[in-house]
């Protein structure tokens, strides 16, 4: 992960000389990777679900059509908030905003995470592919139950509050 972010963190403006793509892609990847949040869903966040006083972003209609608040850590609240103060919104109402007041495409960001997998020397899977996009959600959900196992206590217990914040109905 290491790697893929600091290949992240050395892109520049895109071939449309668009200002915010050096901030755009580290900050999204760092919330699927800190947060577990979907491609669909994190794209679509406007400004107003981002609270970054509090700590909290809010996902509406997200995985079963569940909204829900998730808290942000406080590197990751830190980090958004750098992230918010250089990026040029320009009118656009979406908290990572793309060019002609739109959001990103998921298409986008998965075709520019596999070129970020490349840089980062991250190997093919035994199936030819890269990891998915989606596999960082799923790195977040195993890191979140072993939180618990490091303190003592069992991750068993933890499942249906990871299952909620998750979007996953019980």
């Amino acid at each position: 992960m290491y790697r893929i972010f600091e290949c992240a963190d050395r892109i520049g403006p895109n071939k449309n000389k668009f200002i915010n793509t050096p901030y755009i892609y580290p900050a999204i990847l760092r919330l699927f990777y800190g947060c577990g949040t979907r491609i669909g869903e994190t794209v679509c966040l406007k400004i107003e679900d981002v609270n970054l006083s509090d700590g909290i972003i809010t996902l509406h209609n997200s995985k079963n059509n569940v909204s829900r608040m998730l808290p942000l850590s406080d590197s990751l609240t830190t980090y958004l908030r750098k992230y918010d103060s250089r990026v040029d919104r320009s009118g656009n109402v979406y908290f990572f905003p793309a060019l002609h007041r739109e959001c990103y495409s998921p298409v986008t960001i998965r075709n520019t995470f596999r070129k970020l997998m490349a840089q980062a020397e991250i190997p093919l899977l035994p199936t030819g592919k890269y990891p998915r996009i989606h596999d960082l959600c799923h790195t977040f959900a195993v890191h979140s139950l072993e939180q618990p196992i490091e303190h003592g206590l069992d991750s068993y217990c933890s499942l249906p509050a990871l299952s909620t914040y998750m979007g996953h109905l019980l």
